[in-house]
């Protein structure tokens, strides 16, 4: 998705401000050229997954730690509407979701799920189909308070998929909403659980771009910091926050070890090339 002029104004004077304090930058690499719109990451057997998000080829883009082009992969019988997210299931399938929605008026959100392993290593792989959709959405667009339905974040735990919605509400109420359905059917039942309460602060600063699960923890990422959550029952609670030390258009997490990964889209006021990003975990 395009952030908009303000947008870019604020990272400016976010980036001049750190800049004059003296503030270093954490370690980063370009990305390949065919990946400047990078809009989730996946890590796997030592290398990067990502994909280009709406307007991008249906191709999933692999690469390393340096940011070299190792394989790219079509996924056929698969059009990519908007591509936001990724998730792993730790032993054999990758999940696309197809669920970016800015203007909140889709009803075809969908995700694909791929072997990962043909991925890393096929120039094409077949693709299957689960469809989904948000079961308490009743008007296409709903009114500016209500503009929870864009998607960004997807994460595989207990056999099911869990989206996290990325809020566009006005005013911003800092609520990503969190739906959950089975990986292994092809039209699941969709349950509304409920939702994570972010800060209340902006739109550009705290909805949720990326999501990753350790296995224990939820890692939530927004332009402006890193949430780590646990779950408690059936809530995601907030049990620390990660700033960063400047605000850009970061919409791709994932943990290796004790680093986060992230990727930044090429709308970098700074430059044109789209990076990786590493920032150790505090």
């Amino acid at each position: 998705m395009k952030i908009r002029s303000v947008k870019k104004t604020l990272s400016l004077l976010l980036i001049l401000t750190f800049a004059a304090c003296g503030i270093s930058k954490p370690k980063e690499v370009h990305l390949p050229e065919s990946l400047q719109e990078s809009s989730a990451l996946v890590y796997h057997k030592g290398l990067f997954i990502s994909l280009n998000d709406s307007g991008g080829e249906n191709a999933l883009y692999v690469f390393s730690k340096e940011g070299e082009l190792v394989n790219t992969c079509t996924i056929l019988h698969a059009k990519n509407v908007d591509w936001e997210a990724l998730t792993f299931d730790g032993v054999k399938y990758l999940y696309i979701g197809d669920i970016g929605n800015n203007a909140n008026k889709r009803k075809n959100q969908k995700i694909y799920k791929v072997r990962i392993d043909e991925v890393l290593s096929q120039d094409s792989t077949d693709s299957e189909i689960i469809n989904f959709h948000y079961p308490d959405q009743e008007e296409f667009p709903p009114a500016d308070t209500n503009l929870y339905y864009d998607a960004e974040a997807l994460i595989y735990l207990n056999d099911s998929l869990f989206v996290f919605t990325k809020n566009r509400t006005v005013p911003f109420d800092g609520l990503s909403k969190v739906y959950a359905f089975s990986a292994k059917e092809e039209n699941p039942t969709i349950v509304i659980y409920p939702p994570v309460a972010l800060k209340a602060s902006s739109w550009m600063e705290d909805s949720v771009t990326d999501a990753h699960f350790d296995g224990k923890y939820l890692h939530l990422l927004t332009y402006s910091k890193i949430y780590k959550l646990k779950r408690v029952n059936y809530h995601w609670e907030i049990e620390a926050i990660q700033e960063f030390e400047t605000f850009t258009q970061r919409e791709g997490l994932t943990l290796v070890d004790s680093f986060y990964y992230l990727t930044e889209e090429s709308e970098n006021i700074m430059e044109n090339a789209a990076r990786l990003f590493t920032v150790a975990k505090k």
